[in-house]
């Protein structure tokens, strides 16, 4: 996805967005298909700190002049959202008892390691001879990687939340 301040902006919105209904549906108890008002108090500072963290992580990475920085915000942003869209919508699957399924935790440690693989120098990637100084594909392949690491961690956090 092509970096516009704009989309950034939209994304974090929808972010805020996202955790304001969240805390809404919480505290007025309502419910709806599988919107329940099941999160624990806890579940939701966590969530709000992180999102103050990640606010904090923007204002660092844009005085940075790291190269990757606006794509690297880009898609932290729309992770958090995702995370906070499935709290939402599933808050089961970020609960304590499908946090201490290993299939939950795992789902979780993939969605940590996610950014992690995307945005490693392709220099320190060991590759075969072949892909030796192909740094374009070396980092069009970690990327592909992380998305397909991305859908299986929310894979395994709904598949955790049973």
């Amino acid at each position: 996805m092509k970096f516009t301040r704009q989309r950034l902006r939209l994304f974090q919105v929808l972010g805020w967005l996202l955790l304001v209904t969240t805390w809404v549906v919480q505290v007025l108890g309502l419910s709806w298909r599988t919107l329940q008002p099941v999160r624990s108090l806890r579940t939701l500072i966590i969530f709000t700190l992180l999102a103050l963290f990640w606010v904090l992580i923007t204002v660092i990475l844009k005085q940075s002049r790291w190269q990757q920085r606006q794509a690297f915000l880009l898609d932290l942003t729309i992770m958090c959202d995702l995370l906070v869209g499935l709290l939402l919508v599933l808050p089961r699957a970020l609960g304590a008892v499908a946090l201490a399924n290993p299939v939950g935790r795992g789902g979780l440690i993939c969605w940590s390691v996610t950014l992690l693989i995307a945005y490693c120098p392709p220099a320190a990637v060991h590759v075969p001879l072949g892909l030796k100084g192909k740094y374009a594909l070396i980092q069009r392949l970690l990327v592909t990687e992380a998305r397909v690491l991305l859908i299986i961690s929310l894979v395994l956090l709904v598949l955790g939340a049973d």
